[in-house]
């Protein structure tokens, strides 16, 4: 008996060291990636430019279709610049937004968040053919080696971009999404 609760403590103690290692592999893997990263992509979409620009901007109706947005709230302005509140359930993103509707262009900058820093640049393209192109670009940094390992190798960096803009396309009546 005592011999098999032995096994059973050297197995334990064996599963500890292995996870360790493996988190200090993480930990430096992730160290070695460089904090900011930038990527972009775009839709491409038959609808107008006008009616791209009114979905993506009308910030409170985005909870409709965007799968994983809870709540928006609009919260007092910082600088003279609106600031937008996205609770997502498990997380709460402070979004400080500048917008150039003649030029169909919005930067929506991240405000107080302890993972990451950084923004999203939306671009609106007239194509000639009809229809326009959105680009989405995110300019970010995370300053924590774990949280840089995860978003590299397990999420993706641009994978909350392509989930917007099909999500979006979706909102739009166009499946499946087009993105470059």
């Amino acid at each position: 008996m005592a011999a098999k609760d032995h096994k059973w403590l050297k197995r334990v103690v064996y599963f500890f060291i292995v996870l360790v290692c493996v988190l200090i592999g993480v930990l430096l893997v992730g160290r070695n990636l460089p904090q900011g990263h930038e990527v972009s992509r775009t839709l491409t979409t038959r609808h107008p430019p006008e009616e791209v620009w009114r979905t993506i901007t009308n910030f409170e109706g985005q909870t409709a279709w965007r799968k994983d947005l809870k709540k928006v709230e609009r919260l007092p302005d910082v600088g003279g610049v609106p600031v937008w509140r996205e609770d997502y359930g498990s997380d709460v993103l402070k979004l400080q937004t500048f917008i150039a509707p003649e030029k169909m262009r919005m930067l929506r900058a991240v405000l107080d968040n302890r993972i990451y820093t950084g923004n999203w640049e939306y671009v609106i393209i007239p194509v000639k053919e009809g229809g326009c192109l959105l680009r989405i670009t995110e300019t970010a940094q995370v300053r924590n080696p774990l949280f840089r390992f995860v978003d590299h190798y397990l999420i993706g960096e641009s994978k909350e971009i392509e989930k917007y803009e099909t999500e979006l396309a979706a909102q739009l009546g166009e499946k499946p999404a087009r993105i470059q």
